[in-house]
């Protein structure tokens, strides 16, 4: 394996550090004010939301022009594998500014027009489709990822699992858990032990 290094140029590497420490700052701002006693002072959080997102729009607009860079050979390396790897970061740019936007986007309504209910809400930029998993326990009320169904028979044997692409309702998973149980031990149960939503 080769180690490669690219290098930016001096005024990109300052603002790209300028960036990252406001947001930083912002998003430090943000969590004190959100956590502060009393009533939540609705104004300064969302004067430090317009600031976080302003940084965040020049940080894509930068990302876009580096991209248009890289594919317009503007940006481009003489080793070939160096080449390769820069035409695999403007490949990430490209998957992430989209992202970046719609989570900016989601932003602006939650915070600007009270709207917690947008359509592709994104719960992270590296896990695009985790879902909230609403479990309603004091304890743990909200969790985030993929449901997933096991199944299992005697001693604990898994005889069939499914992760769903979008949660479905527990109340229609019984039926074909059981047609998946007879199709694969040629019989259905005798006792069935489920979550209470089923």
């Amino acid at each position: 394996m080769r180690a490669f290094a690219f290098s930016a140029p001096p005024s990109f590497s300052r603002s790209a550090a300028i960036r990252g420490r406001s947001v930083k700052l912002r998003l430090f701002e943000i969590a004190r004010i959100a956590r502060a006693k009393g009533p939540l002072n609705r104004d300064r959080l969302q004067q430090r939301y317009r600031r976080l997102l302003d940084t965040t729009s020049r940080v894509v607009g930068q990302a876009r022009r580096f991209s248009k860079e890289i594919s317009d050979g503007v940006k481009r390396s003489a080793d070939v594998v160096q080449q390769v790897a820069l035409e695999g970061l403007r490949q990430e740019l490209d998957r992430m500014v989209p992202l970046v936007k719609r989570v900016m986007y989601q932003t602006r309504a939650r915070i600007f027009r009270g709207n917690t209910h947008v359509e592709g809400k994104i719960l992270s930029v590296f896990e695009p489709s985790t879902e909230v998993i609403r479990k309603g326990k004091a304890g743990k009320p909200n969790e985030f990822g993929k449901m997933i169904k096991l199944q299992e028979a005697e001693n604990q044997i898994i005889v069939d699992y499914e992760v769903y692409a979008q949660q479905p309702n527990d109340s229609d998973l019984l039926i074909a858990a059981i047609t998946a149980h007879h199709a694969k031990l040629g019989r259905v149960p005798r006792l069935v032990a489920t979550d209470a939503g089923f």
